[in-house]
């Protein structure tokens, strides 16, 4: 069953949001308000629901901004307005992108030698990455996104592995592209057992999709 309200349908069949066509990425709470308040016709209800998915879709839209400032803003060296970005996009907590900013931030904390806090970032990082796959255990970028954490977290063992499994799910080469953040960690470590391992086979992953 289809409910359209203004420019959103929620396609209850294929349990999925979408506005002007386009699906929008919301928790199962969220959704399932959702379901509630269109099944039920009055008109109030229908204008609750509106205003419950222009969040998601403010929300969603703010976090990749934060999240997408703090990064550029982390490698031109701009280090107070990337730490401000950074904690602005995990305040928000939206689940896309707050696993991302915990990690990234995590390996900001270490390159200004804040060990403890670099810590409980990059743990928080991965227990997110690590509640996500439990439901979804092939969400590529998560995948990407761990094995990058537990590099920051000094696990390179894991990192190697979950990097290794990442590219079995997804090669694709924008995907390969955005993993190979690793140049980010060569400016906390200079020597990271296995980090020359994980690079190569990135850059090796890349090389075979663009030759």
């Amino acid at each position: 069953m289809q409910y359209v309200f203004a420019d959103w349908v929620l396609d209850t069949e294929r349990r999925e949001l979408r506005r002007a066509g386009v699906p929008v990425k919301i928790e199962p709470k969220v959704y399932q308000v959702l379901v509630y308040l269109v099944q039920h016709a009055e008109r109030l209800v229908t204008q609750e629901a509106l205003k419950i998915a222009q969040d998601v879709s403010d929300t969603h839209a703010i976090s990749k901004q934060w999240l997408g400032l703090a990064y550029a803003y982390h490698h031109l060296g701009h280090l107070a307005a990337a730490r401000r970005s950074y904690q602005e996009g995990l305040a928000l907590e939206y689940p896309l992108t707050h696993y991302r900013c915990a990690i990234l931030l995590g390996i900001f904390c270490l390159e200004e030698d804040q060990a403890l806090e670099a810590q409980a970032h990059g743990t928080r990082g991965i227990d997110l990455c690590r509640a996500l796959l439990d439901e979804t255990p092939d969400l590529v970028r998560l995948l990407y996104s761990l094995a990058l954490a537990y590099l920051g977290d000094r696990q390179p063992h894991e990192a190697l592995a979950t990097y290794q499994r990442a590219l079995e799910v997804c090669s694709a080469p924008g995907v390969v592209r955005d993993a190979l953040q690793v140049p980010l960690l060569r400016r906390i470590f200079l020597a990271v057992t296995k980090l020359d391992e994980v690079t190569q086979l990135l850059e090796a992953a890349r090389g075979r999709i663009t030759g």
